[in-house]
């Protein structure tokens, strides 16, 4: 459910385009730029540890959709830009960064190809390294039984679970951890340096 799902690129990418724009709406509250905003989201999003849990509840996601309406006809430019994204799903798109790559510079790359096209990097491109689980592995310890997962093989032995099971041995051993560009497009240049 984690890989084909909960962090399927066009999750990660629309998780992406909502953090940017909530992070648009906090630097619109510093300076005061913003029109539209309620109380109860404006504390969330400002002081979220003083949030009272009346106030919390009210932020749900009929709440966040009824402001990012409301932001999609703001003055600010990026502002308005991300909240219309959201709203038709016109989605950033994500893009698995090969392994070898160095992430800095890709990152530097694909910002000068965004500043190029009057768009900030700071909302129109992200970065993601996530691993693909959940929850910590399986780490056996074989030396301590309540520490790993002994289960008897055909001949009555014990054996652990990962020199039996082929699931549970690429999950100990595999490597789970991914890196996605997230931005608006995908520049031919930065396109060298990914796979799908």
């Amino acid at each position: 459910m984690y890989l084909q799902v909960y962090q399927h690129k066009k999750c990660l990418a629309s998780d992406s385009l909502l953090l940017k724009l909530l992070q648009r709406v906090k630097v619109l509250i510093k300076t005061k730029k913003i029109s539209y905003l309620e109380n109860c989201l404006e504390d969330w999003l400002v002081q979220p540890k003083k949030t009272s849990v009346q106030d919390y509840l009210k932020v749900d996601d009929i709440n966040l959709m009824h402001h990012i309406k409301h932001w999609a006809e703001e003055k600010d430019i990026i502002l308005k830009d991300l909240a219309k994204r959201f709203i038709t799903r016109k989605i950033f798109k994500a893009e698995k960064i090969a392994k070898n790559t160095n992430l800095e510079e890709l990152y530097k790359e694909k910002s000068q190809l965004l500043r190029k096209q009057n768009l900030d990097p700071d909302y129109y491109l992200d970065i993601v390294t996530i691993a693909s689980s959940s929850y910590s592995f399986y780490n056996p310890d074989t030396s301590d039984f309540f520490k790993a997962i002994f289960v008897k093989d055909n001949d009555a032995n014990l054996k652990e679970i990962s020199t039996i099971s082929h699931v549970v041995n690429s999950l100990v051993n595999n490597d789970f951890e991914n890196s996605w560009l997230i931005s608006n497009e995908t520049s031919t240049a930065a396109q060298a340096l990914l796979f799908s």
